[in-house]
Order: C-alpha cells, then structure tokens, then sequence
C-alpha cells in the first residue's frame, strides 16, 4: 500500500550530527549505571524521546534509534514509578538490556507529565519490547496518574490511557473497548487536531490488531500514517517528534508478536523495528 511520505524538516540531516552525538553520550552517562536519580528521570526520558526522533530523522536504520527508545520506555517507568511509590526510600526500575536500576528518591521527580510522559513511554517499551517497563506503566491507573500530573490534563487522556493499557494487557473485552474509546476520541472538541490525528486512529488500530484481520489491520494503518503525516506536516508543525509515527509503529509491532504482519512499509514506522524481537 502506497503511504504518504515522510514531512521533510527545516533543518538539514547534517546539522544534527553533534547533538546526536552529545545527546548519545549524556544518556549512557547518566543512565548507563546501576542507579538512577528519579528527580531527572523526566528530563531524561525527554532527551531520550528526542535523541531517538532525531535519529530516525537522519537514519531511519540506525540502530541507535532502538536503544533510545528502550531509554524512554524504562526513564518513563522510573519516573512515574517513583512518583507513585510511597515514601522516598529507593525503588527497583527496569532498565535496558534486561537490567535492573536502583532509583534514589531524594527529590520527586521534575515537571512530570502523564499526559504524554506515560503514553510515549509505553509506546516505546512495545517497540523496544521491554516487558518489565511496560508491565509496570501499564499497572498504573489513570486515577493516580492524575495525581501526580503537574498541569491538568486533555479531555482524552483518561480514554487514550485505559485503551492503551487494555491493549497491551491483551485484556479479553479490549477489542470492543478500544474501538468504543475511537468514538469518545473523535467525538472530543479538545485540542481537535490531536485526537482526531493521533488518537482516535491508534485506538482503531489497536483494535485492528486483536481481531487478527490483516486487511483491515493494513486499512487501519495506512489511515493512521496518513492522519499523522497530516498532522506533523500540516500548519507549520514541522516537528521532529513525528518522524517516528509512535503509536502505529507500536501497534505493528504488537501485532507482528501476534502473528500479523501488516504490508503497510513507511519511514515512519521501519520494518526493522516492527520485527525486532
């Protein structure tokens, strides 16, 4: 299937050669050893997001881009983790390559955002495949996550976050939830081009994967690029953040695990990384 191709950005592939470069080393120097600061951990999971579109952008083969995924995956858990957790005594996180980190608490974590800290950080352990960070976000209600946001959150947060937990516990009812959660996305007036772009097509998708019907799957995915390209390309947007269509690259990759490969090829979502188990 023909997908749309990827927005082009201002900035050339070349100018981004030394803040991948510095960015790469600040991240294995902070989060390359046994234990983690939680009150950076959001900064860090920032860096990480940012280090892994940049990536992507200059080479969307780069092998790099899925050890900078797995850094978002478990920083979000750690962050969130240590937000959540009673007291201030240090808390256990996944980290990458199987690892586990001590996460020291002497400051709660800065400018913790849910909204789209947890969502980008379950995203990337699908993609990543770290079963131990997205086990652990998953378990979080988005009740608590509330809590500990700083800003209030968008209208859609609440049914953006149980679809996508429902999804990737691969709860028995999830099919008929996520696509009940499609009509409360489009239906939000809510920052509009969001949840109409980003959400409402990634819930379809989701459900898509656990009816096993590739046909439709590849349909559901096609749509998704589409509305992101129309998204991150459109009103100047111009934002590095979409070179990697996050969520359907997830979801493909979800599905690729269940047996359902899409024939659905775009930079957005390397094939790559859908079939890197």
């Amino acid at each position: 299937m023909k997908t749309p191709p990827r927005h082009e950005l201002p900035s050339s592939r070349e100018s981004f050669a030394d803040s991948i470069e510095s960015d790469g080393a600040e991240l294995e120097l902070e989060l390359g050893g046994p234990t983690w600061d939680a009150e950076w951990m959001p900064s860090f999971h920032r860096t990480a997001l940012n280090h892994s579109a940049i990536r992507a952008y200059v080479n969307p083969a780069d092998p790099g881009i899925a050890h900078a995924l797995e850094l978002v995956a478990c920083a979000a858990a750690a962050a969130h983790a240590a937000a959540l957790t009673p007291g201030t005594d240090p808390i256990k996180a996944p980290a990458p390559g199987g690892r586990q980190v001590d996460v020291v608490r002497t400051a709660r974590p800065r400018e913790l955002q849910p909204a789209s800290q947890w969502r980008t950080g379950v995203l990337a352990a699908v993609v990543s495949r770290n079963a131990d960070a997205l086990h652990m976000l998953t378990a979080m209600r988005p009740e608590d996550l509330l809590r500990i946001s700083r800003n209030p959150p968008p209208a859609w947060f609440d049914v953006e976050t149980r679809a996508l937990s429902c999804l990737f516990r691969r709860e028995v009812d999830a099919a008929d939830r996520l696509l009940e959660a499609v009509q409360l996305a489009g239906s939000e007036r809510m920052d509009q081009d969001w949840p109409r772009d980003i959400v409402a097509p990634e819930l379809e998708l989701g459900a898509r994967a656990l009816q096993s019907d590739v046909e439709k799957f590849d349909v559901a995915m096609l749509h998704a690029l589409e509305r992101h390209h129309e998204y991150y390309a459109g009103d100047g947007k111009d934002d590095f953040l979409g070179q990697l269509a996050l969520a359907p690259l997830a979801i493909a990759a979800f599905a690729h695990d269940l047996g359902l490969i899409t024939g659905v090829e775009s930079d957005y979502t390397p094939r790559w990384l859908i079939e890197r188990i």
